[in-house]
């Protein structure tokens, strides 16, 4: 019995280390497929599914008033990220990573959504949506550190942030609202589909050193996908 592939989301602040581990995954196990995330999509794909949004995105404006630009692409993002993940998990490959997935994307509508979204509708849509993703995603992997490790990170980095040139209490407040909606986001997915979430502090092992413990803990999930396979 054909498995379809482990599907694990690296979740955690700016300058945790997403990118790195997801680098280095892809390149110690070729059947991870690595790298996937909202923010690096075909352009094709999401004019497409803009349009095919047209009536939603047209009922939100009609009744808000507002042009929620930011939260419009969020919305059109993990709908053509679901998309492309469905393609993803039919190829020979034992683990999809997704450096920014649903949880992310999620989490960031929390954070930046403008207070005409904090409504049933919006809450209807969101909740589906979870719901949707709970049962593809089955491991998180949650990366962090200490803020001030953070901070650093963030401003050496040649990666543009909000919160790149701000005081250390601000980025500190800023990711201490992250880590909030990611934890009430992973409570609300554990909650629809019972999924696994395990946490790395970067700055007490490697990447390597995580990336050996990551690909270990994916080998005991696809073992015991396998045996379930044979004895279900």
């Amino acid at each position: 019995m054909k498995r379809r592939p482990l599907v694990v989301e690296l979740v955690g602040p700016a300058g945790a280390g997403k990118s790195a581990l997801s680098r280095v995954l892809s390149q110690r196990d070729k059947t991870v497929r690595a790298g996937l995330s909202v923010w690096r999509l075909s352009w094709l794909f999401l004019v497409i599914n803009t349009f095919l949004l047209l009536p939603t995105l047209l009922r939100l404006y009609r009744k808000y008033r507002w042009f929620l630009g930011g939260e419009i692409k969020q919305i059109v993002r993990l709908r053509t990220l679901y998309q492309l993940l469905r393609r993803e998990t039919s190829r020979n490959c034992r683990a999809v990573i997704l450096e920014e997935g649903p949880i992310f994307a999620l989490s960031w509508l929390q954070v930046f959504a403008h207070e005409s979204l904090r409504s049933p509708d919006f809450e209807k849509w969101r909740r589906a949506v979870l719901s949707q993703w709970a049962r593809i995603v089955d491991v998180i992997i949650w990366l962090d550190t200490k803020d001030p490790i953070l901070a650093h990170r963030i401003r050496i980095r040649g990666q543009w942030h909000p919160v790149k040139d701000k005081t250390d209490q601000t980025i500190y407040e800023f990711l201490e609202g992250y880590r909030a909606c990611f934890a009430q986001v992973i409570s609300q997915f554990t909650a629809e589909g019972g999924l696994k979430t395990i946490k790395f502090d970067t700055h007490l092992g490697s990447v390597d050193q995580i990336a050996d413990e990551v690909l270990a803990i994916l080998e005991g999930e696809w073992g015991a996908c396998r045996r379930f396979a044979k004895t279900g």
